[in-house]
């Protein structure tokens, strides 16, 4: 519905993953969410596969660098299903 507010951030997309080991999402609404950014650095580290996080509330950009043996649709799953953990 047009005009409604978001009550979580939305992973909107997989921006790239053209290099093993790298990948890089859009997530709608870093910004706007207090703690969300700390949380979702957090629950990525965790992760044996996870090399290292970068997050950008400006861009609303995540840069997640893991390990090439890293099954990534599972590296996805987590991505995508952080948002509605957080809320």
């Amino acid at each position: 519905m047009a005009g409604q507010m978001n009550t979580e951030p939305q992973v909107l997309t997989v921006l790239h993953k053209g290099v093993k080991g790298r990948i890089r999402f859009k997530i709608r609404g870093l910004s706007r969410f207090s703690g969300f950014k700390d949380y979702l650095y957090n629950n990525l580290s965790q992760n044996d596969e996870v090399i290292s996080v970068t997050i950008s509330a400006l861009t609303e950009n995540v840069l997640v660098i893991y390990k090439v043996s890293c099954d990534l649709s599972t590296l996805q799953q987590l991505v995508v299903s952080t948002p509605q953990q957080f809320a």
